[in-house]
Order: C-alpha cells, then sequence, then structure tokens
C-alpha cells in the first residue's frame, strides 16, 4: 500500500473552502504589503517641494530680494527643518541617524560654553546644524519608489545644469548676463573675484543662477555628478546628447570659476562611478563610460582655454606642478596643520558656537575674551563646535551614508531594482568627494551640506523600499506553495 493511499485524494467541501479562504487572504494580505511598498505615494512631493523651495530662494536672490539675503536664505532651511514636525512619523531610519543625534547632542552642549557668541547666536547656530542633517529625520519617512527618485534626480539635474548654462553666458556675454552681488563680503573682494579672460577683459568668476561669483562652479559639479547616472541609465539617444552637452557646460563652468576643488572632486566623483561599473562586471560599460569622461573634460578645456586664455590654463597647471600633497598645503594644508597644532590643544572640547560662520555674522555677540574665529576648512569647525567629540561623531555619520551608498553600489541594498546599483555608484562618488572636500572648505554648513542628506537620503528610502518589495513579493508567491 502506498503512503498516497493513507489520504483523501480531495478535501471534503467545508475543509476545501475554508483552505482556500486562508489562501485568499494570505494572498491579499501579502499582495497589499507589495503594493505598500511599491505604489508611487504623494509624500515624495514633500522632497520635492524642499528642493524646488530652494531653488527658488537661490534664483530669488539674484533680483531685488538680494538685498534680504539672510531672511532668503534661511527659508530653504526652514522648509526642510518644518517637515521634521509636518511629516507622520511612522517610517523608515537612515543608519546615520544615530549619529547625527550625537553631533546634535554634542554641538548642543556648546550652548553652556562661556565662549559661545551669545545665547542668539549660539542657538542659531545649532539650528544651522540642525537644518543641514534634518534630511535624516523625515526623509526616510517618505514613500519614495524608484519611479519618485528618477523624478526628483531629473529635477535636481536640470535645475544645475541650467544654472550651468547660464554661467556659459555669463562668460561669453557677461554685459546681459551678470548680475551683481548683494553680498557684502563678496562686494569687498570684488576685484579678488574677478578672473581674465583671452581678450583681457575681466568679468566676475561665473555665478550661474545664484549670486555668488564662481557659483557655477557647484551647478557645474552637480550637473556632472548626477549627469553620469543619466548616463548610465536606461536614456534614449537624444536624452544622453542632452545630459553629455550639460555636463560639458557643467566642466566648462568649473573651469572657468577657477574653483579646482570642485574639479578634483569632479573627478573623484566620476571615477568612482566609473569604478562602479567595474565591480558589477561590466568591463564594457566601463570603457565607454570612461572615454565619454575623457571627452566631457577634453572638450570643456578646449572651449575654457579658447575664451579664459592664460588664466584658465595657469589655474589648472597648479594641480600637476607640484605633488599633490605640496599643492594641498598651499592652499589648504595649512588650515588643517593649524587646527591640528594649534586649535585642537587650546579647544580640546570645543570653543563655543557662532565663533566662525554666517550665524555668527547674522547674530552673535562676540566679547573680547571670545573674538570670532577664522574657519576655512570643515574639520576647524567641527573642532570648535564639538570639540574632539565632535570630530569623530560627524565624520562617522558620513562613514556610514558612504558605506551605504557602497551596498547599494554592490547590489546588497536595492538588488530588486535593475538601475538601483547605477546610483548608488554614482553616490558613493558623491561621498567621497564630499569627505574630501570637508578638508577644503566647510561643507556642511550650508546649502552642499542640506543637500548631500536629502540624496543620500533619497537613496536610502529608494534601495530600502525596493528590498522590502521584493521580500513581500517572494512572500506572495511561496503563499499558494505553503497551504498544498
Amino acid at each position: 500500500m502506498t503512503t498516497a493511499a493513507n489520504f483523501p485524494r480531495r478535501l471534503p467541501a467545508h475543509r476545501a473552502g475554508q483552505a482556500q479562504g486562508r489562501q485568499r487572504g494570505r494572498m491579499a494580505k501579502a499582495a497589499e504589503a507589495v503594493r505598500a511598498w511599491t505604489e508611487p505615494r504623494a509624500s515624495s512631493n514633500w522632497l520635492l517641494a524642499v528642493i524646488i523651495v530652494q531653488f527658488l530662494c537661490q534664483v530669488a536672490l539674484m533680483g531685488s530680494l538680494g538685498s534680504y539675503r539672510a531672511i532668503v536664505r534661511s527659508v530653504a532651511f526652514m522648509a526642510s527643518l518644518l517637515c521634521i514636525f509636518a511629516i507622520p512619523k511612522a517610517g523608515l531610519r537612515h543608519p546615520a541617524r544615530s549619529w547625527s543625534f550625537v553631533s546634535l547632542g554634542l554641538v548642543g552642549v556648546q550652548m553652556l560654553n562661556p565662549n559661545t557668541a551669545g545665547a542668539l547666536g549660539g542657538l542659531a547656530h545649532w539650528a544651522m546644524y540642525l537644518a543641514v542633517l534634518s534630511p535624516i529625520f523625515w526623509v526616510p519617512r517618505l514613500k519614495i519608489d524608484m519611479d519618485d527618485f528618477k523624478r526628483i534626480i531629473l529635477v535636481f539635474w536640470a535645475f544645475y545644469a541650467l544654472s550651468s548654462a547660464v554661467g556659459v553666458l555669463q562668460v561669453y556675454f557677461p554685459a546681459q548676463f551678470q548680475v551683481d552681488s548683494h553680498d557684502a563680503t563678496q562686494n569687498a573682494m570684488r576685484e579678488g573675484l574677478k578672473i581674465t579672460l583671452a581678450s583681457g577683459e575681466r568679468i566676475l568668476r561665473p555665478m550661474g543662477l545664484s549670486d555668488t561669483a564662481g557659483g557655477a562652479a557647484m551647478a557645474g559639479f552637480y550637473t556632472c555628478v548626477v549627469g553620469s547616472g543619466l548616463l548610465l541609465g536606461k536614456t534614449r539617444w537624444w536624452g544622453r546628447s542632452i545630459v553629455l552637452t550639460g555636463m560639458t557646460m557643467g566642466v566648462f563652468s568649473i573651469y572657468l570659476s577657477h574653483v579646482r576643488s570642485l574639479l578634483v572632486m569632479s573627478l573623484i566623483c566620476m571615477l568612482a562611478s566609473a569604478a562602479a561599473l567595474g565591480l558589477r562586471g561590466k568591463p564594457g560599460k566601463f570603457v565607454l563610460f570612461a572615454g565619454m569622461i575623457v571627452a566631457i573634460f577634453g572638450i570643456a578645456w578646449i572651449f575654457a582655454v579658447d575664451v579664459g586664455g592664460d588664466s584658465v590654463r595657469d589655474r589648472v597647471s597648479t594641480l600637476t606642478e607640484r605633488s599633490a600633497g605640496d599643492v594641498y598645503y598651499a592652499n589648504r594644508g595649512h588650515f588643517l596643520e593649524h587646527t591640528l597644532e594649534d586649535l585642537l590643544p587650546e579647544y580640546p572640547f570645543g570653543a563655543g558656537l557662532a565663533r566662525w560662520g554666517m550665524m555668527g555674522v547674522y547674530f552673535g555677540d562676540f566679547s573680547r575674551e571670545a573674538p570670532p574665529i577664522w574657519v576655512e576648512i570643515q574639520w576647524t569647525g567641527w573642532l570648535l563646535d564639538g570639540g574632539i567629540a565632535l570630530l569623530i561623531a560627524y565624520p562617522a555619520a558620513l562613514v556610514v551614508s558612504l558605506w551605504t551608498a557602497f551596498k547599494v553600489a554592490i547590489g546588497r541594498l536595492g538588488g530588486g531594482v535593475s538601475d538601483m546599483w547605477i546610483w548608488g555608484g554614482v553616490m558613493l562618488g558623491y561621498n567621497i568627494g564630499a569627505l574630501a572636500v570637508t578638508f577644503n572648505a566647510p561643507l556642511f554648513m550650508g546649502t552642499p551640506g542640506l543637500e548631500f542628506w536629502m540624496l543620500n537620503c533619497m537613496l536610502f528610502v529608494a534601495a530600502t523600499r525596493a528590498d522590502r518589495a521584493a521580500a513581500e513579493a517572494a512572500t506572495a508567491e511561496l503563499a499558494p506553495a505553503a497551504t498544498t
């Protein structure tokens, strides 16, 4: 007698109906869970709205509102802060969230430091830290899928590509497209912020869609970094042509802005994106993309030297005429040395808040015992704002974000979406470049820091939700087998 003979061939009608009902219930719950992780939700519009507000504030400074610079600039940060309270708290948690809390706590403790430049200045300085880090707390609550991710990235790239294009026009037609800066600091340094073209004419460094001399360089950087992801993705030939044109204008703007750090950072980011192709075992795409990088920088160089002449050639040549260490020390390395050898022994636990930066300028109340301190690199700012502990905590948050992007690039996170690894590679390069720039400028006390956390959190949410959707889909497929 076979084993099968011990069981009835067909369940009784009432038991079969119960089993089918339970199966339908499980499948319905699984399908609902899949929809919860895959359906586009209007909540992603919160992030898009904050980005657009930021762009509008940047453009507004070019017009009559430039005289209200402090107010206009604060609107973009306030919009991000409001999202912490306006968006429901249920959602994911970014891996760098704990380190962010530690960093904010360390900066907050400095309010008690007697050398803080006044209560209002200290509060404003801490609020800037919170505003820059705020995307870590509210972006993971949003329901962002890959379609939302691509839509927001496209808007982000389009604005900065347009800003790069305006930067190009400001070089070729300065009389028509240059705008006056309302920044008192820049006006005082106006001659030092000018470049000499091949024609002998002196103009302000291209601003792009900003009122900051050389501001087109940051636009060019974002155009290149984000554009590399658009190039590697599934884009039609005409779309790639537009992206390549935008990236070339971006590099041109960096050349003419004389911001060498962003030139190096752009190269680092794009090479890291190319390396991601190698990690994924795609040598053909690696060679093609590397060739595109060389072509973009080469073509932009030809146009930049043609219009900028010796000023561009001499500026860029300083990067190669000496060793990398000597070049860095001559420009920014001595600030790092001063931080470690002089300021660290003097302020191991911090120097008080608002001793540097725009919050100190706007709201600080300086005394003879606590004068302002000049800060050129982010590491100096971290030391003054939180001592040795903040020098560990904030970089730790950056390293965690870098590791998250690396996991996306190699497919350990977000592997359920075909193009997600590309953006992981892009963000990996971007994070490496951002970490490098902390040795050159205070990146995380302004708009670039806010954008860093928005982009990293958006990638984390889209990748994690893709994995959750894949897991729920697998559960739905196994449900019928489990009930038979």
